[in-house]
């Protein structure tokens, strides 16, 4: 009895034994992870001040693209990346925090990953420059620092020729070099068709005229100057000049709208290419209500291109071969800007990035707004990238724009020439209104014309009955050694004296 009771206590103790070996038993832990690697790499514009858009990289194994602007700074880079679970990440030996850590990509830099198993793979970052270079000195393309330097004040109705027959509002597209290198400025003028006798305009060309200067005496030389017939428009508005083909000889350009009257066709421009004082004429392939043209280097490849005014269409850019060859371009301008009465313009690096600004003005009161396009590293121009000037009730047109610094800040504040609108008590192409606008920082634009400018509205002048001013300019007409304003035309001898930054009518 006691023999069976110890077998089946022996049994029960082994039982046991194996049921607490069972309980007692670890699991086997699972393995460390191995994975090691970058799946998205970006650099987000709300991380990175300077950037105008997200830019995403493009992986390739364990390379990362990121096609870069040229224009942007490498240094101080801040980057958005997804890395393994469990893996950390380092450039050297600091580690990395998506979205938190800078860098310089200036070259090549290579991020290390590592796995929770203690294995790791290299990834190397490399940006592509992507874009046109910036140029510190683009402003010496544009037809507005020709414009600029002009160092001449002519009374146009007492010194042209009689037989041009000059006229408050004609001959609008003018121009001055000294074409033929004999030392002193010759002109290019162009003006509109309009039969006298008739009083009405005309609907064919009207030839431009040249006018050599010898000691200040303008004789019409145009029949001498041009190979081939005289070649013309039908209503000229304004001319600009650069070496366009760039055979040391300066060139012509005139923008015109054509008949003035529906259905308001347009014309073409008209290109008169220069070699050794004598012209040669052309017409850009496509035509347009061309109220204005300005010029400069948009794309920063070393030759000037043209930009035209189109009230009655799409405004367009024309670019340079660097022969002096011009192609339109339709993806230069936006798209979403068109068929407004824009009829003004002028090219410059407002900002001082080395891109062009462009100045856009006409209609305001027809949602023409006076705009400034910047430009960038695309060598295009969009309406996301711009801003709108300050308006001025009543004085809705404007004809002219000019650059000048007022306040000594080292930025180009704007000068517009504004006409009344038709709005309140002044005509449309009536009066002048002198408005200045002071260049802020970040892009941002003030107007001070109550405390610049003395002397605004002006309505009238003796003798004539319809009174408008074309074109002011900026010129240091008391050779004082600072910018003031003038009418460009020194009959109305009109000007505004700068005092400080304060600019005061006399």
């Amino acid at each position: 009895m006691i023999k069976r009771y110890t077998h089946c206590m022996l049994w029960v103790l082994l039982f046991l034994f194996i049921g607490c070996k069972k309980s007692d038993t670890t699991p086997t832990p699972p393995p460390l992870s191995t994975d090691k690697s970058i799946t998205e790499f970006k650099f987000l514009k709300s991380l990175n001040a300077e950037l105008d858009a997200d830019i995403t990289g493009t992986i390739s194994g364990t390379g990362i693209t990121v096609n870069f602007p040229v224009s942007f700074k490498k240094d101080g880079l801040i980057a958005t990346f997804t890395a393994s679970p469990k893996s950390t990440v380092t450039v050297g030996a600091t580690a990395q925090t998506s979205g938190q850590t800078a860098n310089s990509f200036a070259q090549p830099l290579t991020y290390t990953v590592k796995a929770e198993d203690g294995t790791s793979a290299s990834y190397t970052v490399t940006l592509n420059n992507i874009g046109i270079a910036a140029n510190a000195n683009i402003n010496l393309t544009t037809s507005y620092n020709y414009e600029l330097n002009n160092d001449e004040w002519i009374n146009y109705s007492e010194q042209m020729p009689a037989s041009l027959k000059f006229y408050n509002g004609g001959y609008l597209a003018r121009i001055s070099h000294d074409f033929d290198k004999d030392g002193d400025k010759d002109m290019i003028m162009g003006n509109l068709n309009y039969d006298d006798a008739k009083g009405q305009l005309v609907n064919a060309p009207r030839p431009v005229n040249f006018l050599r200067n010898s000691g200040g005496v303008y004789t019409d030389e145009t029949a001498s100057v041009f190979s081939g017939s005289v070649p013309g428009q039908v209503h000229p508005r304004k001319a600009v000049v650069a070496d366009f083909d760039k055979n040391g000889w300066m060139d012509v350009v005139f923008a015109g709208h054509g008949f003035d009257a529906p259905p308001f066709p347009g014309e073409q421009a008209l290109v008169m290419m220069n070699n050794n004082g004598k012209f040669t004429s052309s017409l850009l392939p496509q035509g347009g209500f061309f109220h204005s043209v300005c010029s400069g280097d948009v794309d920063n490849d070393g030759d000037i291109d043209l930009f035209f005014t189109d009230n009655k269409n799409q405004c367009k850019f024309f670019i340079n071969d660097g022969k002096g060859q011009f192609a339109y371009d339709a993806t230069v301008f936006p798209s979403d800007i068109s068929n407004l009465n824009y009829f003004t313009s002028e090219l410059y690096d407002l900002n001082k990035d080395g891109y062009l600004d462009l100045i856009i003005a006409g209609h305001t009161h027809e949602n023409a707004a006076p705009t400034v396009l910047w430009g960038n590293y695309t060598g295009k121009y969009s309406k996301s990238r711009s801003t709108v000037l300050p308006a001025v009730a009543n004085w809705g047109v404007i004809i002219d724009i000019n650059l000048v610094d007022i306040n000594g800040d080292g930025l180009q504040d704007i000068i517009l020439d504004r006409q009344g609108d038709g709005t309140g008590s002044q005509q449309v192409f009536y009066g002048l209104y002198v408005q200045a606008i002071i260049q802020e920082n970040n892009k941002t634009f003030t107007d001070k014309t109550a405390t610049v400018i003395s002397g605004n509205p002006v309505l009238t002048y003796p003798g004539i009955s319809w009174f408008w001013i074309d074109w002011l300019r900026i010129y240091d007409v008391d050779k004082d050694g600072d910018k003031d304003i003038i009418v460009d035309n020194k009959f109305f001898n009109m000007k505004w004296i700068n005092q400080n930054g304060v600019f005061t009518k006399q």
